[in-house]
């Protein structure tokens, strides 16, 4: 009898990935020629000026993956886990705030720069770039609606990875923050005398971080 009733469960279990295999398939059917046309709508949301100096930019090719987990029958049948993953290009940017205060002192015959922080602009992805894939465990499930899910997580990600870079992108943009002081000091008298004596530090530096930046 129990041989019999887990035979029954089995078949019911078979069965049901079956139809959820044609299913999926009769769904993603080839369909006739199509006439496809497109149209572009702008909608101004808002807008406003800016006033910021771009120190660094990046661009690179990032690869997110996603895990879902689905059962059947109160978790009795578990199917394997869906990963699916996305590639995008995007361009990260970096940058002060010239409307913060910049400060500027003199010691030991140097002349100390502090300027604003050094801030991460919102990523800009490439969406003609944007790839989805199925890595693994595809079969009976939905991909449409795990790669729906994924886009939702992109934007988010790549704030917090840029927030991330900022240690490793400080120097580069030190070092273009320099340059810029360099430039109007040579053509200002107030400071061309130590034009070629500058420290330069960001608001947003650790303690421990490195200060200075000497020719």
């Amino acid at each position: 009898m129990t041989k019999f009733l887990f035979g029954a469960l089995l078949t019911l279990i078979l069965s049901f990935v079956t139809a959820l295999y044609f299913l999926s398939r009769w769904n993603h059917r080839p369909e006739g020629p199509q006439e496809m046309t497109s149209s572009f709508t702008s909608y101004v949301t808002g807008s406003r000026g800016v006033q910021r100096v771009q120190l660094f930019e990046a661009d690179s090719v990032e690869v997110i993956e996603r895990t879902s987990q689905y059962s059947l029958f109160w978790n009795t049948f578990k199917l394997p886990d869906m990963v699916v993953l996305a590639r995008v290009p995007v361009r990260y940017v970096y940058y002060v705030d010239l409307q913060e205060p910049f400060e500027v002192s003199e010691a030991d015959g140097r002349l100390r720069v502090q300027a604003p922080a050094l801030k991460a602009a919102l990523p800009a992805p490439d969406v003609s770039g944007l790839s989805f894939e199925v890595k693994s465990g595809g079969l009976f499930r939905d991909a449409r609606a795990a790669f729906e899910d994924l886009r939702k997580t992109i934007t988010p990600l790549l704030k917090e990875n840029a927030e991330r870079q900022i240690p490793l992108v400080r120097e580069q943009a030190r070092e273009q923050m320099k340059a810029l002081i360099l430039a109007w000091c040579r053509d200002s008298s107030a400071c061309a005398h130590r034009a070629e004596q500058l420290d330069v530090r960001f608001q947003n530096e650790d303690a421990g971080a490195p200060a200075a930046i000497r020719k």
